[in-house]
């Protein structure tokens, strides 16, 4: 995500907070942005400015220091494709609304994407997909429990009347994870280490 040009104008130092940011992951302490004060003065709200992205973030003091957005879930992963990485983003990004069942869905698709663009035919099931993935060794030994939780969640989300909630985005999250760094982010990252080694005399 691109910093967000500009100066706020008329910011205060503010209580000092560490939180991670959600709107581009940077871990950071700041005291400077705005607060929400009752009239007694006792403070509501503060809102922070990211010192990396210069974006907003919420913490309210009356719903238990609830973070809006949230800190996204997953890494950044390099070396993906764009329509994957563009998927892959939105999922990260729907975390930090809790928009959980979103997350669950964008999983099941980018996995179907990730198994097309791996060599699946198109127009299967989605357990089809994984399977493919799993029979073509883009998921690690014993991950079996793994990908019948996947499995399960795909088709709880698409099928039925069933609220996902944040447990059930991060077991997706972490799988989809997996995946993609095995499959894209691993072996550019090996290459491009092989071509930096210094050639044997």
């Amino acid at each position: 995500m691109q910093a967000h040009t500009g100066t706020w104008r008329q910011i205060n130092t503010i209580e000092s907070r560490r939180y991670t940011c959600g709107n581009c992951s940077a871990d950071i302490t700041s005291n400077v942005g705005y607060s929400c004060l009752k009239p007694s003065g006792a403070p509501t709200a503060f809102l922070y400015i990211c010192h990396s992205c210069n974006r907003p973030t919420l913490i309210s003091k009356i719903s238990n220091d609830e973070q809006v957005p949230a800190p996204m879930l997953g890494e950044t992963i390099d070396h993906l494709p764009k329509d994957i990485e563009d998927l892959y983003a939105e999922m990260r990004r729907s975390t930090a609304a809790n928009a959980y069942t979103s997350v669950v869905l964008a999983g099941r698709k980018l996995l179907m994407h990730i198994a097309v663009e791996a060599g699946a035919n198109e127009g299967k099931k989605f357990v089809a997909y994984v399977d493919y993935l799993v029979d073509n060794h883009y998921t690690p030994p014993n991950s079996k429990v793994w990908v019948d939780k996947i499995r399960e969640l795909g088709n709880d989300a698409n099928h039925e009347i069933i609220i996902m909630g944040q447990t059930e985005a991060k077991d997706i999250m972490k799988f989809t994870e997996m995946i993609l760094k095995f499959k894209y982010e691993f072996p550019e990252s090996v290459t491009a280490d092989s071509e930096e080694l210094p050639e044997k005399v």
